[in-house]
């Protein structure tokens, strides 16, 4: 048995702020909103996460507490133009030490749901780069 890919990552955010949900997934990330898939709840929202990987943002009833440790990390082929998009959001990131040849940034969505990501410095070779 080989493991092939993430599927896709399902975070939670409040029932009550799908529109917030949805403009920072969709317009502040920029991620194609997909048709909710038939085996989540109907209170969700669904997006392309790059070419073969999807977001699922559950939204769920009060009271609503995001992880604190827990997050998903996002590879960039442009750290600096995510940087500069998330500015033109006015949305704040905290840069991380580099690790294993990445640059790492994390957002926190307007829930508080954590979000890396990493973009592999030039000349460096792949491997892993996760926090």
């Amino acid at each position: 048995m080989t493991l092939l890919r993430i599927d896709h990552v399902q975070i939670t955010a409040p029932r009550t702020r799908e529109r917030e949900a949805r403009h920072f997934y969709g317009n502040v990330l920029g991620l194609r909103e997909l048709e909710r898939p038939r085996t989540l709840p109907s209170s969700s929202l669904s997006f392309a996460l790059g070419e073969a990987t999807e977001l699922h943002v559950v939204l769920v009833e009060s009271p609503f507490r995001p992880p604190l440790s827990d997050h998903f990390a996002v590879a960039a082929d442009d750290l600096e133009a995510m940087k500069r998009r998330l500015a033109e959001h006015s949305v704040s990131y905290n840069p991380m030490p580099w690790q294993g040849g990445y640059e790492r940034i994390f957002v926190q969505d307007p829930f508080g749901n954590r979000i890396e990501f990493m973009a592999r410095a030039a000349g460096s070779p792949p491997g892993w780069g996760g926090a």
